[in-house]
Parts: C-alpha cells; structure tokens; sequence
C-alpha cells in the first residue's frame, strides 16, 4: 500500500512538472519506441538502426538543459525584434520632428508620418508576437 502511495505521489509531481516540450518529447519518443517493437518484430535491422539514432537524437535534444536553451534562445529572439522594432520607430520619429521643425512640405510631413505609423506596427507586432 505505502509503495503504491509513493508511485501515485511520483506520478502527480512528474504530471505537475511536464510542459509542452516535454509532452512532446514524450509523445515523440513512444512513437519511436512503437516503431521499433514492430522493426524488432520484422527483424528490420536497417529500420531498427534509424529509429534507434532518431531517438538517441531526440532524448540529447530533450533534455531539461537543451530545452531550457531553446526557451532562452527564443526569447532572446524576441526580445531582439522588439528591440530593433523599438530602435526604427526611434529613428523614424526623429526623422519626423526634424521635418516638421525644418519645415518641410506637407507632403514630405505625410510621408514621414506613415513610415512612423508603420514603424508602431510593425513594433506593436513584435510585441505581441508569441515567443517561439
């Protein structure tokens, strides 16, 4: 009975701790897994050895550390979008309030304007962007 306890205790901490990543990685892993009890049941050694080097890949890629440097590495991507977003939108309103101070035509004004209201988009789109 205690052993039981502790099974289901393990169980619902390692269910507590699982994200996508690693449902995924677990997912993909019992797939190849399946796939090579039918290569060992054909003797398919060719196979075998395919899904073999395919899980070996996909058990160093998941690993808490190689997962946890995807994570940072796609937020750093992120963060760099936003940033660069950021510093064109920096430069276009510049760009902006030299023309009206110089005054410049309104036609020159308008252009600016626009490439300003692109440049918020396009930063309002980095920001909201999903971090993959």
């Amino acid at each position: 009975m205690k052993l039981f306890v502790a099974v289901a205790l393990c169980m619902c901490f390692s269910v507590a701790r699982a994200s996508p990543e690693t449902d995924a990685c677990d997912a993909h892993r019992q797939s190849l897994e399946r796939q090579m009890a039918i290569a060992l049941n054909r003797e398919d050694s060719a196979q075998l050895d395919t899904l073999q080097a395919a899980l070996d890949k996909t058990n160093a890629e998941c690993t808490p550390d190689a997962i946890a440097q995807r994570k940072a590495d796609a937020l750093r991507r992120h963060n760099d979008a936003i940033a660069q977003a950021r510093n064109t939108l920096r430069a276009w309103e510049a760009e902006l309030a030299r023309a009206q101070k110089k005054g410049t035509d309104q036609l020159n004004i308008a252009a600016w304007q626009r490439k300003v209201n692109r440049a918020r988009a396009d930063l309002d789109r980095a920001i909201a962007r999903p971090i993959q």
